[in-house]
């Protein structure tokens, strides 16, 4: 059997494996890399203009930026809202890179930021033992995540992070507070987190 253009059928096939790549069928597109993906669109104000990013979290003395595992929306603002001059970081309930999702803790960070634009910080999601997980994750925007390197796959997802510049941790940021231990509705609660966020160090403080 011959092809179209006179070879015989598979030579097509043949010729693009032999230079790296594999034909693709009716209507599929190569999808990009991950260099191509480092960050994603940054959304429009309503005057037409996308929002700076917000600076990194930590102090000009170099101090750590606190910790807090929010697991909503609405615990993001709260840390946004009470967060010092150090900014604050983000962390994601354990593994919720699986359960949770990269799309959705993206928009649940972006939420909060939008309503305390400026604010210093990172977000963190936690990937758990999972590299599929946390390539997903990647390629979604996610700029900082957490990923047993025990797991066979760490050193790939290692060279991806370190391809689009993004921060892969080995362990959960310690000490954090769970905002999901914390009742925000009540000025206690919101007096802690304030607490907090405006620490001169880590004693004392529940940890997520």
């Amino acid at each position: 059997m011959r092809g179209a253009a006179g070879q015989p059928a598979g030579t097509e096939a043949r010729t693009a494996a032999a230079q790296g790549s594999t034909p693709l069928a009716p209507g599929e597109t190569v999808p990009p890399p991950l260099a191509a993906i480092a960050q994603p669109p940054a959304q429009p104000t309503r005057g037409g203009a996308c929002p700076p990013p917000p600076p990194p979290p930590g102090g000009g003395d170099g101090a750590a930026a606190p910790v807090v595992v929010v697991h909503a929306a609405a615990q993001a603002a709260a840390a946004l809202g009470a967060a010092g001059p150090r900014g604050v970081v983000l962390l994601s309930a354990p593994h919720a890179g699986g359960f949770l999702g990269p799309a959705v803790f993206l928009r649940l960070v972006a939420h909060a930021a939008a309503a305390h634009p400026g604010v210093p910080h990172r977000a963190v999601l936690d990937c758990g033992d999972a590299p599929g997980f946390a390539l997903a994750a990647l390629r979604a925007g996610v700029r900082a995540i957490v990923l047993d390197p025990a797991c066979p796959a760490f050193p790939a997802v290692a060279g991806a992070a370190a391809e689009i510049g993004a921060a892969l941790l080995t362990a959960r940021p310690a000490p954090a507070l769970d905002l999901g231990r914390v009742e925000l509705r009540r000025a206690a609660g919101r007096a802690l987190l304030v607490r907090w966020l405006t620490r001169d160090d880590a004693d004392g403080a529940p940890h997520g």
